[in-house]
């Protein structure tokens, strides 16, 4: 119903405005300053591996192929996560680990954007969306977030089946803006 409702807002022109918008951003983003910010973190999921990602993309030639693009690249490094302990009869994954790192994520992402840096961040496992989204949040409210993935993440720590932070960051997200009048404007459309 609410994709519904989204496609006849396209179809009656109320999201044209937006779209003008976007394009003008767009070509403004033709030789922007980029900031790349890595975050190696694994622990809001169970499998190793996907802490190599900022690496493995750095090694690829992700930063030579966004200057080759224009931009002005600038890389932060990684990010330093620190171990916790944490019960591990919960249910949830690590959530202190994740807590922290979120944190940490948050700080830096909100540091780049308020730099003036369109912010690129290499993860890890999809729990550091929250601290991205969140950072980028604090720095520029007026934002809009497009959610593509294989899966929804909107799992909530009570209905996560495997207990997975990585697998609940859009219910938080959601959670925190539910009561903000921005919301209430706006349709939430579920995955592919």
């Amino acid at each position: 119903m609410a994709c519904r409702r989204t496609l006849q807002l396209c179809r009656t022109g109320l999201l044209r405005n937006f779209d003008r918008q976007q394009q003008l951003r767009h070509s403004r983003s033709y030789g922007r300053d980029v900031a790349i910010i890595g975050a190696p973190f694994k622990k809001g999921q169970r499998l190793a591996g996907v802490e190599q990602g900022p690496r493995v993309m750095r090694e690829a030639g992700l930063i030579e192929k966004l200057r080759d693009l224009g931009h002005n690249v600038e890389d932060r490094g990684d990010l330093n996560f620190d171990a916790f302990k944490d019960d591990p009869r919960n249910y949830v994954l690590n959530p202190k680990a994740v807590g922290a790192a979120t944190k940490k994520v948050s700080k830096a992402v909100e540091q780049a954007v308020r730099d003036d840096k369109l912010t690129v961040t290499l993860g890890g496992d999809h729990s550091i969306s929250i601290g991205t989204i969140h950072g980028h949040a604090r720095a520029e409210p007026n934002l809009c977030l497009l959610w593509i993935d294989a899966h929804a993440d909107i799992n909530t720590p009570l209905t996560t089946p495997s207990g997975n932070i990585h697998g609940t960051p859009l219910s938080f997200l959601v959670n925190q803006l539910k009561d903000t009048p921005q919301y209430h404007r706006h349709c939430l459309c579920g995955s592919a």
